[in-house]
């Protein structure tokens, strides 16, 4: 999972996946915004699922996280409408990683995020 990053109309850096198919790579870019600026809660989470805990309530925006000691799963929450009950019955979209793919993701997020604002502070410079 190659994360490559395109600038928001606000100036942030947003993730996105070229190598992956269109409901993948949507759900990783999902998890990655949801935790963006609140990596470190989220490996503390990861953490506690590879130690055993069974995490059911890990969510923010877009995706709803499940962390169990061998597997961690993205699921949708854009695509339910959670204000009015509509969709509810209808299943929603997921994907499954380790919880050790899932920690990598986010490392690597954190490294292209940094080398991101790095070239933006060259650019700035220069």
């Amino acid at each position: 999972m190659k994360i490559s990053i395109s600038t928001s109309t606000g100036g942030h850096p947003l993730p996105y996946f070229d190598d992956e198919p269109e409901l993948r790579s949507w759900l990783l870019q999902a998890l990655l915004m949801d935790c963006d600026g609140q990596e470190e809660l989220y490996l503390g989470e990861l953490a506690k699922g590879e130690a055993g805990e069974t995490i059911l309530d890990l969510y923010n925006n877009f995706i709803h996280l499940y962390i169990y000691p061998d597997l961690v799963v993205l699921e949708d929450m854009s695509a339910l409408s959670l204000w009015n009950g509509e969709g509810a019955e209808e299943p929603r979209s997921c994907m499954f990683l380790s919880p050790a793919a899932a920690r990598q993701l986010i490392l690597d997020w954190l490294e292209a995020k940094r080398q991101w604002y790095a070239e933006k502070r060259r650019l700035a410079v220069n």
